[in-house]
């Protein structure tokens, strides 16, 4: 088995904007584990546990799906927190531009896969790259403050090119992801 997932990566520099952010934010929370900017992507389908024999036919459909998408101008802006402000799971900032169409890929990306017999996404699709998740047993108590002071910042502006397909190997210092495929966003607008 393999535990796979689909994103959109962030180019250096913006992982080095986001990074910058992170730094500022995170001198005034506690209890959160911060995210490694070199990790930093927009999750677009989490697979999980995949079967070897399936992987193939993963890389495929999503290859087949990325050509019908067109390349995408993105936006990082402004910061928020899963479930909500009052004892966060998870810091995140929001994604701005072709939001419609990353959505739209999105939702093509879970039907795909449910067709390959992997579980349906439960939740609608939310465009955001995570900053930190809160400790086991820990959640700050509110953010609202921290969110409010960095509700208008932007953080950078990038041209997502490609979808690509990650294989997560976890640790106790945290997930390694090795590349398996770069599949072009190869459509028209």
């Amino acid at each position: 088995m393999r535990r796979l997932f689909f994103a959109i990566s962030l180019p250096e520099d913006v992982q080095e904007s986001v990074g910058e952010i992170q730094r500022r934010v995170r001198r005034g929370i506690s209890g959160m584990k911060w995210v490694d900017p070199e990790r930093m992507h927009v999750t677009m389908k989490f697979l999980g546990n995949t079967p070897e024999a399936l992987v193939d036919d993963v890389v495929a459909r999503g290859g087949c799906l990325a050509e019908t998408c067109a390349p995408m101008e993105l936006s990082l802006a402004g910061l928020g927190a899963f479930p909500g402000l009052v004892k966060p799971r998870v810091l995140w900032v929001g994604l701005g531009g072709d939001v419609e169409n990353l959505v739209a890929l999105g939702e093509k990306l879970d039907r795909a896969m449910v067709d390959l017999h992997f579980e349906a996404e439960r939740r609608p699709f939310s465009a955001h790259v995570t900053l930190a998740r809160s400790k086991p047993r820990y959640r700050p108590d509110s953010v609202e403050g921290l969110i409010s002071k960095h509700s208008g910042l932007l953080v950078a502006s990038f041209r997502a090119t490609h979808l690509d397909l990650y294989e997560s190997h976890l640790s106790r210092t945290g997930p390694t992801y090795v590349r398996l495929a770069t599949l072009p966003l190869a459509g028209h607008s």
